[in-house]
């Protein structure tokens, strides 16, 4: 998302078949999207769960329960003040250590 900010808007150009939209509307379904570009990127280039689950590493969605050691779970919460101020980027990453979430916002997203 900081590349997006470094370029200042337009497409950042992910791989041959994937590309962000930088202008991106930050609502509900388009955060949505962009989280599924994301997981297909990671995916695309090789990233394997270092705990060695066999599971896909990354993958959307709201159900905890498929949470393990080495996965990280991506999804779409609401800005303060509720979803009619905008949507950001939340990710779980479980570890054997630690299980904590990270919102990710690209300025602008939440008004």
């Amino acid at each position: 998302m900081g590349l997006c900010d470094v370029q200042q808007g337009g497409n950042l150009q992910l791989s041959s078949t994937r590309s962000i939209n930088c202008n991106l509307s930050a609502n509900k379904s388009n955060i949505k999207n962009l989280n599924n570009i994301l997981i297909g990127h990671f995916l695309d280039i090789g990233w394997k769960n270092p705990y060695g689950e066999t599971a896909a590493v990354i993958y959307a969605g709201t159900n905890s329960s498929q949470d393990r050691e080495g996965r990280m779970r991506i999804d779409e919460t609401e800005c303060p003040g509720g979803y009619g101020n905008g949507a950001r980027i939340v990710l779980w990453v479980k570890t054997d250590k630690d299980y904590y979430p990270t919102i990710i916002e690209k300025d602008g997203w939440c008004k």
